[in-house]
């Protein structure tokens, strides 16, 4: 079994993506469920613990000796028995969560139409999924155990159990879990879906109305991400400004200061909301990304993206977006070659192990020792190992890319963007 426990120290409420858990200390023998957080998977579970040091604690135990535990999906969803219910239990990035709308979509078109579908997840990307139909009910993630136990006959966790995740695109993994083969699926029905409700927000419209100049094209230029490992250098906004006059480039939240004063760069604050940054993407004309949620996003509302990859591959992350252009960067440095495979600082996945020593667990304290033959300690506030050694604020292999692929691939982005004064006549229709 691959799910987590998490319990409280002390009595009190403990907040988490958006949602208020009140909580007491388990006692013993009277266990009272309601008061033990599951969760799909130990890292998780972890992290919180490190976030709450002190206040939260793992449990471990044997769950599925509570009356009533669900049982762990062991059939086809088509053959789920009617009146059944199923709990899909899936935290993560808005990236991830948007690469699971595809199998939800299969999963609701497979199951017979009384099984009730449930998904767990945190509560402030809720909105990712409100009005699209694939689920009949929401919880938060962590889930109460006793919620758990009280709304589900069946549970999935999405945890890695055939070792395919490094190796597989992320909507296929999401299929592969559910128990349905990612082959038997076409790839138009592989393109993910987000809210509509998301692309709504009247203030931010207005804004990107009043960016656009003379119908010129609108480009979001979004350089940041979940972790500063894919961040984005400035200078490619930069470049592509000064390449390309005639479009408006807008970035989300604050200016590079290498752009201040361009006449074609411009700031919109979308920091009010999830749904502030969705409508800014689609009221654009074209993204420019890191791996982040933007292109994810973007792919969601059909925007031709730029994408520029380095740790991670894209071959695993955008393999069914037809609106993506992608740009792996081919980088070898002194402790790691790119794709790296490390999603975040504290994550390395244990194929791709990293220095002359092979560290295959990035922790704070660590010793790295590049293939030079020198040592140094890792600290995760000064970026990835090679970004650390190098004394670079952004991470080498993003750095790597050349100007003339930057303007390339944007050339190709460029090619799929309708003109503003085609889009204008279409939309008078």
């Amino acid at each position: 079994m691959t799910l987590a426990y998490l319990a409280s120290t002390a009595e009190g409420r403990f907040f988490y993506h958006g949602h208020s858990y009140k909580l007491s200390p388990i006692t013993y023998p009277d266990v009272n469920i309601h008061n033990i957080l599951v969760m799909g998977g130990p890292s998780l579970a972890r992290s919180i613990c490190k976030e709450n040091s002190g206040l939260m604690t793992g449990l471990n135990f044997d769950a599925s000796l509570i009356p009533g535990f669900p049982e762990p999906l062991g059939m086809a969803v088509s053959e789920i028995p009617c009146g059944k219910r199923l709990m899909l239990l899936r935290a993560g990035g808005i990236g991830d969560l948007i690469m699971l709308t595809p199998a939800l979509r299969q999963l609701r078109s497979r199951c017979r139409s009384g099984v009730k579908i449930a998904l767990s997840t945190l509560q402030d990307r809720k909105a990712l999924f409100e009005d699209l139909g694939f689920v009949d009910d929401f919880y938060p993630h962590p889930i109460r155990l006793s919620d758990l136990v009280d709304s589900a006959d069946f549970y999935v966790d999405f945890s890695d159990k055939r070792g395919i995740f490094n190796h597989v695109d992320m909507i296929d993994f999401h299929l592969d879990c559910l128990g349905i083969d990612p082959s038997s699926v076409p790839k138009e029905q592989k393109i993910p879906e987000i809210s509509k409700g998301l692309s709504r927000n009247h203030a931010i419209r207005e804004e990107m109305k009043r960016l656009s100049r003379h119908g010129r094209p609108l480009v979001i230029y979004s350089p940041g991400a979940s972790d500063r490992i894919r961040y984005l250098p400035d200078d490619i906004l930069g470049l592509l400004a000064t390449s390309f006059k005639g479009i408006d480039y807008v970035v989300p939240g604050s200016m590079p200061k290498t752009c201040e004063g361009m006449e074609n760069v411009f700031s919109i604050d979308t920091s009010s909301g999830l749904d502030a940054f969705v409508t800014a993407i689609a009221a654009s004309h074209a993204v420019i990304t890191t791996d982040s949620s933007a292109y994810h996003i973007a792919s969601a509302l059909s925007k031709p993206c730029l994408v520029f990859f380095g740790p991670i591959s894209s071959s695993i992350r955008s393999k069914y977006y037809p609106t993506i252009v992608a740009l792996d960067a081919c980088y070898f440095g002194k402790t790691c070659a790119s794709p790296c495979g490390i999603s975040a600082l504290t994550e390395t996945p244990p194929v791709i192990p990293i220095g002359a020593n092979r560290v295959r667990a990035l922790e704070k304290g660590v010793k790295i020792t590049t293939y030079s033959g020198e040592s140094f300690t890792f600290d995760p506030g000064k970026g990835c190992p090679e970004a650390q050694y190098l004394g670079s604020s952004t991470s080498p292999c993003l750095m790597s890319f050349s100007p003339e692929d930057i303007i390339k691939g944007f050339e190709r982005v460029m090619d799929m963007v309708e003109s503003p004064e085609r889009e204008r006549k279409r939309e008078s229709l």
